[in-house]
């Protein structure tokens, strides 16, 4: 297996020049058609994903017949894989995946969607993430992402956890809502909320820097799609390397803020402006498909740490590389 089918400099150049091909060319596969069916949590960032996806005309152009099987909780993506409700999911992050691989679970990673964090640590009046010692940090579940991040990052400045009081307030939307109403002292939330000033980012707390190798939003499909639909599967990874390579791209601005005006109704100008400028700024999205053994053992390294994981576990156990391989042919 290969160790990283990540994308180099010459790949990205070669993609930045398909990413034109993939918006405006051909259909790829004259009449057959491949069907699969696509797991997403429908928050406000994913459903505009999701809008240019279509809007772009890319499962078309991949042959393919895309249902988009939406879920209103963090769990339903991989609840909806393992009812065989669905196929794959291309663009949700939740850290039960490889958990559930390990319990027995079928299913194995494909791919990443966002592959650096995109949030940040907001306060009203913490300065830096080494003065977060005795305060309280707003978090979704214990073990949860916003938990496991916040974990990493006090240990990365040499804050001992166990010196923290973590809250639940739910999503990180809301965990936003407690900083400024100041029921917690900090906490993680969106990129978008940078355009609020009401709070500020604390210095050392922008996770994308302080945390690149944390893979934010994998993608993983079912065993069962897998084995017997590889090619709606490759097809699907390439169809949203599509995506992500034209989102990178500074002629995807105009696409993006009517994806997500579409997606999110009468949504604030200013954040979305917010949202599409960091991508451009910070690329974090995987731009070609597949996953490295380096990323995946840090995801897990994690996760055996806070106790979602008994034991990190071989890559070929948790991954399956075959349809990400494919779909760099088709790229």
């Amino acid at each position: 297996m290969t160790d990283n089918l990540m994308i180099g400099r010459r790949g990205f150049l070669a993609g930045a020049a398909a990413s034109a091909w993939l918006v405006g060319g051909p259909v790829l596969a004259g009449g057959r058609r491949y069907a699969i069916r696509v797991a997403s949590n429908q928050g406000s960032e994913n459903a505009t994903l999701q809008q240019m996806i279509v809007d772009l005309n890319l499962f078309d152009r991949f042959s393919l017949d895309a249902v988009i099987v939406d879920g209103r909780t963090i769990s339903a993506p991989m609840e909806a894989l393992l009812a065989d409700q669905a196929d794959v999911c291309m663009i949700s992050g939740f850290v039960g995946v490889l958990p559930a691989i390990e319990a027995g679970k079928e299913l194995r990673l494909i791919g990443a969607a966002m592959e650096k964090p995109a949030l940040a640590l907001y306060s009203m009046d913490v300065a830096r993430v080494e003065d977060l010692a005795g305060r309280t940090i707003g978090i979704g579940a214990t073990k949860g992402l916003l938990h496991i991040l916040t974990v990493a990052l006090l240990r990365k400045k040499g804050v001992d956890p166990a010196s923290v009081e973590f809250v639940n307030v739910g999503s990180n939307a809301q965990v936003m809502e407690a900083v400024l109403s100041g029921t917690v002292d900090a906490g993680l939330s969106g990129i978008a909320g940078v355009s609020d000033s009401r709070a500020r980012v604390v210095a050392g707390g922008e996770l994308w820097r302080e945390l690149p190798d944390y893979t934010y939003q994998t993608a993983y499909a079912s065993l069962r799609a897998i084995r017997d639909n590889p090619e709606a599967v490759a097809r699907c990874l390439a169809a949203y390397s599509g995506l992500f390579r034209y989102l990178s791209s500074p002629s995807s601005k105009l696409a993006y803020l009517e994806a997500r005006r579409k997606a999110a109704g009468q949504s604030d100008p200013a954040e979305a402006e917010a949202v599409w400028n960091f991508i451009q700024k910070h690329q974090p999205y995987g731009r070609s498909p597949g996953l490295s053994i380096k990323r995946v053992d840090y995801l897990q390294s994690l996760n055996v740490e806070v106790g979602l994981q008994a034991k990190g576990l071989p890559f070929d156990a948790v991954a399956a590389m075959g349809p990400a391989l494919r779909a760099r042919q088709l790229l």
